[in-house]
C-alpha cells in the first residue's frame, strides 16, 4: 500500500560549487541518522525550508522527474531533491542538488494537501524541524505551562551528581515521574555517572539537555551555542544510544539568536512558571523559603517546576515538602513531555 510521507528539509540558498549526492539511512520510525550540511563560502549556515510530498513504495523508488529534462551541469549546483524508498526494514532519502528541478521541488508543496495514511509526519508546527519525526510542540519557543490539566511537571537542573540517586528514591517512594536536564560538565560529570543517566530513563523518568557545562547562553555566539548543545548529544549518545528533544538554557536566558539555534537543532525550550530558587536556599534554616514561594507559584497557576539536584537540602528536604503539597492538591505530577501532552517516542533522537 502507498502512503504519503511528508519531509521537511533543511537546504542550502547558496550552493554554488556544492557537488554532492549522500545517502542518508534512517529506521522505521523515521529518525535521521545524518544530514549533509552545506555552508556558503564564508562558512555560514545558509538555509530555506521546503516540504516535499513523496510516495513511499516498497522496494521502489518513487521518480520525481519523469516530465523533467536535466543536463549534466545540473548536478553541481541547485538545491536539494529527495527521493525515497523503502525495503521491509529501512527507508533511503538520496539527495541530489539538481538546479532544474526548483520549479518541481516549489509545486510539489501543492501535493500536501493530499490526505495522509498512517505514516505521515506532521512538519508545519515549527520553523525548522530538522528531524522527521516532530511532534506538534513548535521548536525554538519557550515553554513554560503545562497544557494538560491537573499536571504539574517537576524538573530538576544541573545533575548528574551525588545527589541524584537520592532524589531517584524519593520519587520511586511517591510514585511520580519528574524530568532531569542534565549537563554535561557540570558540578559533576555525565560520564562518571552513566549508571544514574540510566537509571533516571529506565524508572520513567524524561532526560532533556541543560548545556555541556552550563554557559549562560545569551553570552556566546551561535557557533558556541551549538558547541555546547552538540557535544552533550555526543555524550547522551555514548551512554544511551540517542538523545533528546527538549533543553532548558542554563539561568533560564536566552536571546533570539539561542532560541534560533534551539530551532536549528530541533529542540523544545522548557522554561519555568515555579521557581524555587533552592540554591538560594540550601540550608536546612531557610530551605521553607523556597517551599513557601513553590506554593505561591502554583497557586498562581504555574505548573512547570524548576529545582536542582545538586543541592543537598533540596533533595532531602524540598522534594518531600513539595510533592506531600502536590498530592494534597490532588495534582499529577508527571514529566514534562506528559504535562505538554507529547508523545514520549518524540522525546528523543538518534541524529537529525
Amino acid at each position: 500500500m502507498y502512503s504519503y510521507l511528508f519531509v521537511e528539509g533543511t537546504i542550502s540558498t547558496m550552493t554554488l560549487g556544492m557537488q554532492s549526492k549522500r545517502s542518508v539511512i534512517f529506521n522505521t520510525d523515521f529518525m535521521f541518522r545524518s544530514l549533509p550540511s552545506v555552508s556558503d563560502s564564508n562558512g555560514r549556515k545558509q538555509r530555506s525550508r521546503d516540504i516535499l510530498a513523496s510516495h513511499l513504495a516498497p522496494g521502489q523508488p518513487f521518480n520525481l522527474t519523469p516530465s523533467l529534462q536535466s543536463n549534466s551541469a545540473s548536478t553541481s549546483t541547485g538545491i536539494p531533491i529527495i527521493l525515497i524508498y523503502s525495503d521491509p526494514v529501512h527507508s533511503f532519502i538520496e539527495m541530489h542538488f539538481l538546479a532544474p528541478l526548483f520549479p518541481f521541488l516549489l509545486s510539489a508543496i501543492t501535493l500536501s494537501q493530499a490526505t495522509p495514511t498512517g505514516n505521515s509526519i506532521n512538519t508545519n508546527t515549527t520553523t525548522n524541524t530538522l528531524h522527521p519525526n516532530a511532534s506538534k510542540l513548535p521548536f525554538g519557543a519557550v515553554i513554560t505551562h503545562c497544557a494538560i490539566p491537573g499536571t504539574i511537571a517537576l524538573t530538576f537542573d544541573d545533575g548528574p551528581y551525588i545527589y541524584t540517586p537520592q532524589i531517584l528514591d524519593t520519587l520511586a517512594e511517591h510514585g511520580v515521574r519528574a524530568t532531569f536536564f542534565l549537563n554535561g560538565h557540570n558540578r559533576g560529570h555525565i560520564d562518571s555517572s552513566p549508571e544514574v543517566v540510566q537509571r533516571a530513563l529506565a524508572e520513567g523518568h524524561q532526560l532533556g539537555s541543560h548545556t555541556w557545562n552550563h554557559p549562560s547562553l545569551d553570552t556566546l555566539p551561535y557557533e558556541e551555542i551549538v558547541h555546547q548543545m552538540t557535544i552533550l548529544e555526543e555524550a547522551f549518545m555514548r551512554i544511551l544510544g540517542f538523545f533528546p528533544t527538549y533543553m532548558r538554557p542554563p539561568f533560564l536566558r536566552h536571546t533570539p539568536v539561542v532560541l534560533g539555534a534551539m530551532a536549528d537543532l530541533g529542540y523544545h525550550v522548557i522554561g519555568a512558571s515555579v521557581d524555587t530558587k533552592d540554591y538560594e536556599n540550601d540550608n536546612p534554616d531557610t530551605n521553607w523559603v523556597s517551599f513557601e514561594k513553590f506554593q505561591r507559584e502554583v497557586d498562581a497557576g504555574g505548573t512547570i517546576v524548576l529545582a536542582h539536584d545538586a543541592h543537598q537540602h533540596t533533595v532531602e528536604i524540598l522534594v518531600d515538602n513539595m510533592l506531600a503539597d502536590v498530592e494534597r492538591r490532588g495534582l499529577n505530577a508527571v514529566t514534562v513531555g506528559e504535562c505538554l501532552g507529547d508523545p514520549s517516542e518524540f522525546w528523543y533522537r538518534t541524529g537529525r
